[in-house]
């Protein structure tokens, strides 16, 4: 066993998986993953062209060029750079990019166009075919994890994992890192004779609607933490749930948590007090930064 820090060891499955093209800029906590792979190009470990950019758009731009050739590439961002990529990876998305098993090849003597305007004649048409395209990675995805179950002897469920959750009473539902704090919080709530279960929600799209109906039947409460808010609309994930649990028989109450914005820590104690809120909420909030006094 090798232990390392954790871009280095996004970095080492990178390898692995072989890229041809690695697109960077750096940008902090993810300056680490291309520092890593840069170092493994330069040893010989990892034969790829490994190309600087002067800025995210521009990382994502190489890295949508070279997969549109038919090569693996990779890229890599955090916080803003995302938000600096936004127009890139809605081109990667409108282009279908990676595309694997039949990439696009772009050859100058047969000439293709990709990833042009539609107008609205046509438009509508594109949407159409994408938002079908996602509905159908659904068996995709199920191909994949049971593809690395038997390469690795490893498997996990492709919607989310489940932790006490089958004599369950009341379900905390969180995403990320915060999924494994949260099995400490219930481990807590077991022990001081609360029937609670975590579902760590792994896939958000296409949206597992079926199987959560299926995971949470005989749950009467769910807790939904989000570390994301839409202005005006609450917690993104916790409107997810509540329109997919509308059409159980005997639909949960959903309740939608917000903590851990901008990266703030997300505790054992933050989830053992979102586990008893009985309505919407924001926890661990300096309230009285905001002017309020409860």
């Amino acid at each position: 066993m090798k232990v390392m820090e954790g871009s280095e060891a996004i970095a080492e499955a990178v390898r692995l998986a072989h890229p041809s093209v690695v697109s960077a800029y750096p940008i902090t906590p993810q300056t680490h993953i291309v520092e890593s792979l840069a170092k493994a190009i330069a040893r010989g470990e990892l034969d790829a062209e490994f190309l600087t950019a002067e800025s995210e758009h521009s990382a994502a731009s190489m890295a949508l060029g070279a997969a549109a050739t038919g090569v693996r590439a990779f890229t890599a961002t955090s916080s803003q750079g995302l938000l600096y990529m936004a127009e890139v990876v809605f081109n990667i998305a409108g282009m279908r990019l990676p595309v694997i098993d039949s990439p696009f090849a772009l050859d100058p003597e047969n000439p293709m166009t990709l990833g042009t305007y539609a107008e609205p004649a046509v438009y509508e048409e594109g949407r159409y075919a994408i938002e079908q395209a996602q509905r159908a990675a659904r068996g995709v995805l199920e191909e994949a994890f049971d593809d690395f179950a038997e390469v690795t002897g490893r498997r996990y469920q492709p919607w989310f994992d489940a932790y006490r959750l089958e004599d369950a009473a009341v379900a905390l539902v969180a995403m990320g890192t915060a999924a494994q704090t949260a099995r400490l919080a219930i481990d807590h709530a077991r022990d001081e004779g609360i029937p609670a279960g975590l579902l760590a929600l792994r896939t958000f799209r296409p949206f597992p609607g079926e199987q959560i109906r299926e995971a949470l039947k005989h749950v009467t409460r769910v807790v939904v933490l989000d570390r994301s808010v839409s202005l005006g609309a609450g917690s993104i994930v916790a409107n997810e749930f509540r329109a997919a649990l509308s059409e159980s028989a005997y639909p949960a109450d959903v309740v939608g948590v917000v903590a851990g914005l901008g990266g703030r820590d997300v505790s054992v104690e933050t989830l053992e007090r979102a586990l008893r809120a009985e309505e919407d909420t924001w926890i661990d909030l300096k309230r009285e930064l905001v002017g309020e006094t409860s």
